[in-house]
């Protein structure tokens, strides 16, 4: 924490673009190093403007780690962290109405499935 104390909001901009290229270089031929990046992009999630984690091309790159075995957990912790990260309620809200339709498209999570017959049941009780 006390790093981000000493750097300006534009300065962080640099250590994200420097994140995605050590993610995109080296996630095929050293995952243990994308996974350990991940790992600190999760334990800063709280201290880091939300928009450097929470946007098209960061997403989209965790989104294809989800699908790889080998960075499927440090992906998954990534996601919870940011997701979990301590904002206001309706920026909160924002944030997962953003992220829900996008896990969906991915496949990595499934649309809820209504039962017919049950809210039927309810109705007419």
């Amino acid at each position: 924490m006390l790093l981000l104390a000493f750097l300006k909001p534009s300065e962080l901009i640099y250590i994200q673009a420097i994140y995605l290229y050590f993610q995109k270089t080296y996630e095929t031929s050293d995952p243990e190093l994308v996974n350990q990046c991940l790992e600190v992009i999760g334990a800063y999630v709280a201290w880091i403007d939300i928009a450097l984690v929470a946007n098209d091309r960061f997403i989209e790159l965790l989104l294809s780690l989800l699908h790889r075995i080998e960075s499927r957990e440090a992906a998954t912790d990534c996601l919870h962290d940011i997701i979990s990260k301590g904002m206001e309620p309706l920026d909160k809200l924002q944030l997962i109405e953003t992220l829900v339709p996008v896990l969906q498209s991915s496949g990595v999570l499934k649309p809820l499935e209504v039962n017919i017959c049950v809210i039927s049941f309810f109705m007419f009780c």
